[in-house]
């Protein structure tokens, strides 16, 4: 597989992105700053999947286990990934997608050899554990959370009001426990790895698309 390097200045483009957010609703069409295309030097090392360079995604709530339910299609036989449904996150919580709606020629990236994605990939793999030790943990402060570890879009749970009635505490406590102990984590044969479908090639209602975050099974 061969490996892509998006590896760059942090500072510099985070700032160009945040001087240009508009405030929106992450599944509601309504402005963003930079596509993920031009962010993606901010997600170092992440490789192109082979044989899923040209998939069709779409997106549904699932808003209980996870935020989206994902449908992955047109990936090529004996690609790392099988085409079918996945729990899926938003990616960029200020940037629009619709739902059953297909996006196609889309290419998923695996985060399974980038340690800059060991903080989401641990986060993926504790969900259930949170869900069943932490109160209220549950789909809309796990989402708050994924948004939190996206390092190129800046999220504040205190001022970026994009989902209602989330639990802090539940939010927090999750965060503090990806933040303390996810740089240690290490695949394993039945771990879940993130992969990154980039959707910036779209527009939705004449903005960016956001990308989309797929929790698979290794």
């Amino acid at each position: 597989m061969k490996k892509t390097n998006y590896s760059r200045n942090f500072s510099l483009v985070l700032a160009l992105a945040l001087a240009m957010l508009f405030t929106a609703s992450c599944d509601v069409n309504n402005s963003t700053s930079l596509s993920f295309g031009e962010r993606s030097d901010l997600v170092p090392n992440l490789d192109p999947i082979g044989g899923a360079d040209n998939v069709t995604v779409r997106v549904n709530k699932n808003n209980n286990v996870s935020y989206f339910d994902v449908n992955l299609s047109l990936i090529a036989s004996g690609a790392d990934i099988e085409n079918g449904q996945y729990y899926g996150w938003c990616a960029n919580w200020n940037a629009p997608i619709d739902m059953n709606r297909d996006y196609d020629g889309i290419t998923l990236y695996s985060s399974h050899n980038d340690k800059n994605w060991n903080k989401m990939n641990y986060f993926l793999n504790m969900r259930e554990h949170y869900s069943a030790t932490i109160e209220g943990a549950g789909y809309k402060e796990m989402q708050s959370v994924v948004w939190a570890l996206i390092e190129f879009n800046e999220f504040d749970i205190e001022t970026d009001h994009v989902l209602d009635d989330v639990n802090k505490e539940a939010f927090h406590a999750m965060l503090s426990d990806v933040r303390e102990n996810g740089d240690s984590f290490e695949h394993a044969d039945a771990t879940v790895s993130a992969v990154l479908a980039d959707m910036s090639s779209h527009e939705t209602d004449g903005k960016s698309t956001q990308s989309v975050i797929v929790e698979v099974s290794n």
